[in-house]
């Protein structure tokens, strides 16, 4: 009994990540549709704080300087004073992601989706199986 309550949690938890998944995606690709690409400049990032911070500087297209502040810890991100692409909303830039924060999320949720799935499926079975 246990096993299948533990693979019951688990497939709730593969479910909370896909439904993110799928919402996050649809933010983005709603971005996508109505938004201008630009490069910025890294002006700073913080990995020491508890989800790691990237702040980006990027130029609107009235020329103003916009921030964007993006979490994540991976590795992959551009270093400060690098350029990194971002997408923003024209008509309210202050709606503007990184383009590689972008990428890291969501392989980040495919593979929790993944993994929580897998590992769900297989105590659950488990469990039904005894």
């Amino acid at each position: 009994m246990v096993l299948v309550l533990l693979g019951a949690s688990m497939l709730l938890i593969a479910s909370a990540c896909g439904v993110a998944l799928v919402v996050r995606e649809g933010k983005r690709r709603q971005l996508a549709a109505i938004g201008t690409w630009t490069t910025g400049r890294v002006e700073m990032i913080d990995l020491d704080s508890d989800s790691g911070l990237i702040i980006l500087a990027f130029e609107d297209a009235t020329g103003r300087t916009r921030k964007v502040f993006a979490s994540g810890t991976s590795s992959f991100h551009p270093r400060v004073g690098e350029p990194a692409r971002v997408l923003y909303d024209p008509r309210d830039p202050s709606r503007a992601e990184i383009e590689v924060a972008v990428r890291t999320t969501r392989v980040a949720l495919v593979v929790m989706t993944c993994a929580f799935g897998i590992l769900g499926v297989g105590l659950l079975v488990s469990g039904l199986a005894r």
